[in-house]
């Protein structure tokens, strides 16, 4: 998994998602088409709308927070020092 992978698999580690981070983010860039472990910049808002779909399955309220953290991802491309 490349870095925006981690980066974004430990957002959703951080929330009550926890173990079931790697499995949701896995099986929604799979069914999105992207490759999970060499996510790119640019496919990070088609997984978000996939995310934005079932997170709140996982997550309840706190689905949005996770979103919000994952959405400015693309912004810095991985960089974030949240």
């Amino acid at each position: 998994m490349n870095t925006l992978g981690r980066r974004i698999v430990k957002a959703m580690e951080e929330s009550p998602v926890g173990s079931m981070s790697v499995f949701i983010y896995t099986k929604q860039c799979r069914d999105a088409g992207i490759n999970p472990d060499a996510i790119r910049p640019e496919e990070l808002p088609l997984l978000v709308q996939r995310l934005n779909e079932v997170l709140p399955y996982f997550a309840g309220k706190k689905s949005n927070e996770i979103i919000q953290k994952i959405s400015m991802l693309s912004s810095n491309h991985g960089e974030s020092r949240w």
